[in-house]
């Protein structure tokens, strides 16, 4: 099997978490924002699965000072087609392709970019989305 032959599908989305810290004071008119962006994945070789728990923090930026006022956790999970290309002659380990890696990557940091997008949909931080990142970033 080669990395073009890959088969997988998103199984299922689940919002593990979700914080929004209102401020104790007004905020400035003008904001700038910076994202925590983290993604911890985990194989499941005999359900042919693969659990990708992205986890986001909303930061303003103030000079030197940064105040979370927003959080997220969301698990998306997805299902392979097959685990046995990937088991290792050695270890028995299952060693992921790249190419499938940054494509679970992508689609879940797509996944969390919409429902943070949702749930921040009419509050004070309504218009901060999580600009585009380079799935291919992310280290396993």
């Amino acid at each position: 099997m080669t990395d073009s032959d890959i088969g997988f599908r998103l199984k299922n989305i689940e919002l593990l978490d979700f914080k929004l810290h209102y401020p104790e004071n007004p905020l400035p008119e003008k904001r700038f924002y910076d994202f925590n962006l983290s993604i911890n994945q985990k194989l499941d070789k005999e359900n042919k699965l693969v659990k990708a728990v992205p986890s986001v923090d909303v930061v303003m930026v103030e000079g030197d000072k940064r105040t979370v006022q927003a959080s997220i956790k969301v698990s998306c999970v997805f299902e392979l087609q097959e685990v046995t290309p990937f088991l290792s002659d050695e270890t028995g380990e299952v060693e992921l392709a790249n190419r499938l890696i940054v494509s679970i990557n992508s689609v879940t940091i797509s996944t969390v970019r919409g429902i943070l997008f949702s749930e921040l949909k009419g509050t004070f931080l309504h218009g901060v989305n999580l600009p585009l990142v380079d799935p291919a970033h992310f280290k396993v």
